[in-house]
């Protein structure tokens, strides 16, 4: 949908996957390489994040200007809104050029993809 509606970038990251894999099925070497791609990718799981908010729990009594938050409370943060800046809603794969952390404005930016990361590092089997 996205790259339906930008043709410029779809343009972008076929042409980078023609290139970089030939005639051959992509594999995880070809895909670090996929600067383009992976651009895309992190801007549409911006726009589009796979985990709408997260729950914690509050670990001691807090005080945010008005609100108090006892202890124990479970606090939901949307991702969506964490997310926001002035372009928030133009897709933008620009903003990825510098990956993950350098496209960051703010220590909340992005926290989809930690949450994603911190599932995944959670529930995957891991090999040591």
């Amino acid at each position: 949908m996205l790259l339906a509606a930008n043709q410029e970038w779809q343009a972008r990251a076929r042409a980078e996957v023609l290139e970089i894999c030939k005639n051959n099925l992509p594999d995880a070497g070809m895909l670090r390489n996929m600067k383009t791609l992976t651009m895309v990718i992190q801007e549409t799981m911006r726009l589009y994040p796979p985990v709408v908010f997260v729950i914690r729990r509050a670990q001691q009594d807090l005080k945010f200007k008005y609100i108090t938050i006892p202890k124990g409370m479970n606090i939901q943060i949307p991702i969506p809104v964490a997310q926001q800046n002035p372009d928030a809603h133009q897709f933008n794969p620009k903003r990825f050029a510098k990956g993950v952390l350098g496209s960051r404005t703010s220590p909340s930016d992005y926290m989809a993809f930690w949450v994603l990361v911190s599932v995944q590092a959670n529930t995957l089997p891991w090999q040591g």
